[in-house]
């Protein structure tokens, strides 16, 4: 059950506890996931890099195609993470 708060104009939705949980649990199982592989690689002698990027500024003031296709064309982005960003 979502609860709602009554503003001035609008009717804003806000998630319950449960679903912030499962949102929680999500990002922290994603998280000791992606360590789990890194430190696998490791430990294999891979060559290992994590790159973490912050687009939010970038999706603000920049136009979404053109961040978009220089995103794939010159830094490679396919795939997964070009649909998750689309």
């Amino acid at each position: 059950m979502n609860h709602t708060v009554r503003g001035y104009s609008d009717a804003v939705v806000l998630p319950t506890i449960s679903q912030i949980a499962q949102i929680y649990a999500l990002n922290l199982t994603v998280l000791l996931s992606l360590h789990d592989h890194l430190i696998h690689a490791v430990c294999q002698q891979h060559v290992t890099c994590l790159c973490l990027l912050d687009l939010s500024a970038a999706f603000d003031t920049i136009d979404h195609t053109i961040l978009l296709e220089r995103l794939s064309q010159w830094f490679g982005v396919h795939g997964t993470v070009y649909t998750y960003l689309v």
